[in-house]
């Protein structure tokens, strides 16, 4: 029914896993010549819509199109889906409830331009869903235990690892080095900024400007007599990651000291 009232060609809602690393098509509404697309975006991995997820969960609505000009590479996952689906632009809204993103409304036209009056109007049905959806108790709709995968691109492809399998992520320029508890490395080609919006914030804290390490891979923290230098040692990693002094309070809580 919205995407009929808003002109779309397709209307779509997607809802995150608990940990918000995969998402997965729980409605699609469809014109006659658009075909709904949806078993190829079950349990699909967040990462894949990185360009959309990082405004989403800072509460905004985005819009994208697959023109690849002036993009940046983290966009392409995005706009091969876009290709696939023949999609000229994405208009997201954010459906948030309880201070965290949900999921998200998606609407796709071909001829025309979104008012800001019609955004705003679309965020209002956003609310109204996620109050009808998760408000008064509602649960996530019923499915098989499944642990989310996080796809690492690195040079020999692209490896689906569980969570808990990463153990920290370094910034490398342009690039993110990631520790994998098997002792492997990936230098994925995602910058390391667009992280911190696709981990579990359950499992992760960053410490640094340019480290984010798994809780469950916390060895313990080391401090210098006069308190000014932290240390964290972290298990598979030969030297102690350096803790900043923004992330301290965060370390501390989240750690319970």
């Amino acid at each position: 029914m919205i995407g009929e009232a808003s002109g779309s060609d397709r209307a779509w809602m997607v809802e995150y896993g608990d940990d918000q690393t995969s998402i997965r098509n729980t409605f699609v509404e469809c014109r006659c010549h658009a075909g709904p697309h949806v078993p190829a975006l079950q349990d699909a991995s967040a990462t894949m819509f990185a360009e959309l997820h990082r405004p989403l969960a800072a509460g905004r609505a985005v819009m994208i199109s697959r023109r690849t000009e002036g993009r940046p590479p983290t966009a392409r996952p995005l706009q091969a889906e876009m290709r696939r689906q023949a999609d000229p632009t994405i208009l997201a809204v954010p459906i948030v409830h309880g201070g965290r993103l949900r999921a998200a409304l998606g609407f796709e036209t071909v001829h025309r331009r979104w008012p800001g009056a019609e955004v705003r109007a679309l965020f209002r049905c956003a609310e109204l869903v996620a109050l009808v959806r998760y408000g008064r108790g509602a649960g996530a709709p019923d499915g098989p235990d499944r642990s989310p995968m996080i796809h690492l691109r690195g040079i020999r492809g692209t490896r689906g690892v569980e969570p808990d399998a990463i153990v920290c992520l370094r910034s490398a320029r342009n690039r993110t080095d990631i520790l994998l508890a098997d002792g492997a490395r990936v230098v994925d080609p995602r910058a390391f900024g667009l992280w911190s919006s696709l981990l579990p914030l359950a499992r992760f804290v960053q410490v640094h400007r340019t480290a984010i390490v798994n809780l469950r891979h916390v060895r313990g923290v080391r401090r210098e007599r006069d308190a000014t230098c932290w240390f964290l040692e972290v298990r598979h990693l030969d030297q102690p990651l350096s803790v900043s002094r923004p992330y301290r309070a965060e370390l501390k809580a989240r750690l319970g000291l």
